[in-house]
């Protein structure tokens, strides 16, 4: 029936219509083969550009890691790391015990916080609820705290001149960070 129908075309409207079958395949293929295959080649140019970002970010962080380690190495005597949560807190004690002792304050009263825990470090808490000395003792003491390695630290600290007014008693909360190991 179709055959018949194609018989009786003249030669012009032959050629048309096998024009037109051969657009329609064209566009066929275009639609199902070249489209699709185009658009998954973008996605992997815009996949491979965001990776090669990241690929210069990361090279980037790696050219800096030996000043990283050289900045580190220089504040390394400072940190402290893994130790037993009650060798720790007994480790501040003594140390802050030594200290107050050197320079002639006179601690009545030491307890253990409980500690703090973040991500990377323990935060080792103790409070002296009662201490007695000298306005240079108290410091020289406190500057003692400051320049000691291992990251203590003077959280809070209340004072107030004794009745005799040469003398300072109050309390304070010394601190001491310690890094866990990954």
């Amino acid at each position: 029936m179709i055959g018949d129908k194609l018989q009786k075309l003249g030669a012009r409207e032959k050629k048309w219509l096998a024009l037109l079958a051969l657009v329609l395949a064209v566009l066929a293929i275009d639609g199902l083969v070249v489209s699709p295959l185009l658009a998954r080649l973008r996605d992997f140019d815009a996949q491979f550009a965001t990776l090669e970002g990241q690929v210069a970010l990361d090279r980037s962080i790696l050219l800096q890691e030996p000043a990283v380690s050289r900045a580190f190495a220089s504040v390394a005597s400072y940190i402290e790391s893994d130790t037993k949560p009650s060798e720790a807190i007994d480790r501040l004690k003594a140390e802050v015990d030594d200290l107050a002792r050197q320079v002639g304050l006179v601690i009545t009263s030491m307890e253990q916080r409980e500690p703090r825990r973040s991500e990377y470090y323990d935060l080792y808490v103790v409070e002296i609820g009662s201490f007695e000395g000298e306005i240079p003792q108290l410091v020289r003491f406190l500057r003692d705290i400051g320049e000691k390695p291992g990251m203590l630290r003077i959280v809070k600290l209340n004072f107030e001149s004794a009745p005799d007014g040469a003398r300072v008693r109050g309390s304070m909360l010394i601190s001491k960070a310690i890094v866990r190991s990954a």
